[in-house]
């Protein structure tokens, strides 16, 4: 779809322009942010071979901004080596790779919320290359978004832990810490952030360069804000490819359930089509997050409530049936009798493996299984809710 601006919407961005800088923080903490990404980088050195390093900025924040981490391998050895084969992949639209976990604690207490809210599908980076060849003192480079990983939106100082899974074709996995690393979020003044929610909208929708169209959705989904999810849901349908995929990701990321389903059912009034993935993706990512995240039970009841009366029944046949079958599945590989039966086939499949390297490899994913089959009380957590959610879907 194509939208025509007013002329008089465009003569006023320049003033919307002037108005965002008098009221905007970042240029005061631009300095402080340079120094600290100079001065402080995480490094954790592998066996006199190589090194991980990661770099954080900004590390003081304002309310709704990117935060990226530079993740790089050097070779220390004074022979050539290959890099891991990260390096070498891509990963989904996001950017996202399943070998970086990050978590940790806002101020003393509070837990740091892992996202579990990309696209259907999960985060897993895996698309196409492999290691790159490195020369003594050769470094290679990866940028991530940390908001893709974890929600950055309230005020406070975060203490994030960065762990890597180093995980190489044909070799044992292996997890490194590169220990943690802060962020100071300063919260956002309303103005500038309204503001801001403007200049991305406008720009996403008048600049034709897609990749700025792409970055411009990206951050307005950052935001996270009742007026940059009015903004992502009113324009879904006038974005496409790449800008697309992070408008559904930026609303999905919104957790005011009520208020995203309000947004929607206004909109998809007009252009009801439109619509329909948004609901059945948006449904998919946050029944996921409510059962991973550590939310009180009776919370996560209510939303998953509102989840199953407001989205799951606006869902078409084919999907209803799928989501039943997905998550019948899902409860009957938390039970006991699931992962016995998995870490009993591992054990065989040890004793059938002909090479050091593929005992290495099952052992390493039996450690795995081992762990998630211990934590049985978020297994148990999880089962309840599913129960409970199932026993909604009959009743609708």
């Amino acid at each position: 779809m194509k939208l025509n601006l007013s002329r008089r919407a465009k003569k006023y961005i320049k003033w919307i322009l002037i108005l965002y800088l008098l009221f905007d923080l970042r240029p005061i903490l631009l300095i402080p942010n340079v120094v600290l990404f100079f001065t402080s980088k995480n490094t954790y050195c592998v066996e006199g071979i190589k090194c991980y390093q990661v770099q954080i900025s900004p590390r003081l924040n304002v309310g709704g901004d990117s935060v990226m981490a530079i993740f790089s391998e050097k070779n220390i050895s004074s022979n050539t080596i290959k890099s891991d084969d990260i390096f070498g992949r891509s990963g989904d639209r996001s950017g996202a790779f399943s070998d970086f976990q990050l978590s940790g604690k806002i101020g003393l207490n509070t837990e740091i919320e892992t996202l579990y809210l990309l696209l259907h599908g999960g985060i897993g980076g895996g698309l196409g290359g492999g290691p790159v060849e490195l020369t003594p003192d050769a470094k290679v480079k990866k940028t991530i978004s940390v908001n893709n990983y974890i929600r950055i939106s309230k005020a406070g100082l975060y203490r994030v832990n960065f762990n890597y899974g180093e995980s190489n074709s044909g070799q044992p996995y292996k997890e490194h810490n590169l220990k943690n690393f802060f962020i100071l979020q300063f919260p956002e003044n309303y103005v500038s952030k309204t503001l801001q929610s403007v200049i991305f909208t406008y720009a996403s929708l008048i600049i034709p360069n897609e990749n700025i169209k792409e970055w411009c959705v990206q951050h307005l989904g950052y935001q996270d804000s009742w007026l940059s999810t009015y903004f992502l849901i009113k324009y879904l349908p006038y974005y496409s490819g790449n800008a697309n995929f992070w408008a559904n990701t930026g609303i999905i990321r919104n957790k005011n359930i009520p208020m995203v389903s309000r947004l929607i059912a206004f909109w998809e009034r007009k252009n009801k089509d439109d619509y329909n993935e948004l609901r059945h993706i948006y449904l998919w990512a946050h029944t996921s997050h409510l059962l991973e995240n550590n939310i009180k039970e009776n919370t996560a009841k209510e939303r998953l409530t509102f989840l199953m009366d407001h989205f799951y029944e606006r869902l078409n046949d084919k999907h209803k049936e799928n989501w039943k079958n997905t998550w019948s599945k899902s409860r009957e590989r938390q039970t006991d009798e699931n992962y016995l039966k998995v870490l009993k086939n591992i054990d065989q499949r040890i004793v059938d493996a002909t090479t050091q390297e593929q005992k290495d490899n099952l052992a390493e994913h039996k450690k795995w299984m081992l762990d998630e089959y211990n934590n049985k009380e978020k297994r148990d957590r999880q089962i309840r809710l599913i129960d409970f959610m199932l026993a909604k879907i009959e009743g609708i």
